[in-house]
């Protein structure tokens, strides 16, 4: 983001929303065409779903009752699984989706999902929504670290990445084609030295996280490290970006 604003007065702010803020939770989910050939040698097989309120929701798509199993037939057949968490039952693990092979979009903001290898392996996914979930770790989403498996999209903006997602392999991945979505915000100040202004950062977000700034003029760093920190949920920070741009 820039922001280019008078020569003396400089404001820049940076700030992490909720979705909830821009519309209301849903879930659904939608199934492939009923003509699609599927492998039903296996299909009757319990599947391995040990999250509930995972299991509650696909039980509502497949139309099945509460003691009803759900088997690998049944997630061979999804296309989409929407459930947005914020204001309702949170899902925390994804074990069993690893069946569902056609899914194509897997939309779950708002959840408690820290491991992501039960998805690892699912080619036909082209979106991917994981935005303020619990992951730290998004070395399953490519094959080698760093070739995507996915397709289009993914979003994990929210979620507490470590510093080997944050600064190789999500780049790569976006660097191989994939919209890639994480907070990283990159805010270039005008004018240099002799600003006068404030860069303010505002964790608006419902989790922790941290912020790493590195300072640069006419691309010579201007610190002999980056600055990094943790900012709690619903705090700020505020610096002078006269010292900033001085290297203090």
């Amino acid at each position: 983001m820039k922001w280019r604003l008078p020569p003396r007065r400089l404001l820049a702010e940076v700030l992490l929303w909720p979705a909830a803020a821009f519309g209301e939770a849903h879930s659904s989910c939608a199934l492939i065409d009923p003509g699609t050939e599927l492998d039903w040698a296996t299909a009757a097989t319990p599947a391995p779903i040990v999250d509930d309120v995972l299991a509650k929701r696909l039980r509502a798509c497949f139309g099945k009752g509460p003691s009803e199993p759900i088997v690998r037939g049944d997630l061979a057949q999804l296309r989409t699984l929407r459930h947005h968490g914020e204001h309702m039952d949170a899902i925390a693990r994804l074990d069993g989706l690893e069946l569902a092979v056609n899914l194509e979009e897997l939309i779950l903001p708002g959840n408690q999902v820290a491991d992501l290898r039960p998805i690892a392996g699912l080619t036909a996914l082209k979106t991917l929504d994981l935005a303020r979930n619990q992951v730290a770790d998004a070395a399953p989403l490519a094959a080698d670290g760093s070739r995507p498996v996915l397709g289009a999209t993914v979003n994990l903006t929210g979620n507490p990445l470590g510093r080997a997602s944050l600064d190789e392999l999500l780049p790569r991945m976006a660097e191989h084609g994939v919209r890639v979505e994480f907070d990283r915000t990159d805010v270039l100040l005008f004018p240099s030295a002799d600003a006068e202004g404030l860069l303010r950062i505002i964790n608006h977000s419902a989790h922790r996280g941290e912020v790493e700034i590195s300072g640069y003029l006419s691309g010579t760093p201007l610190l002999p490290s980056p600055l990094t920190f943790e900012l709690a949920s619903g705090n700020a920070v505020n610096f002078a970006t006269r010292a900033l741009t001085a290297g203090n």
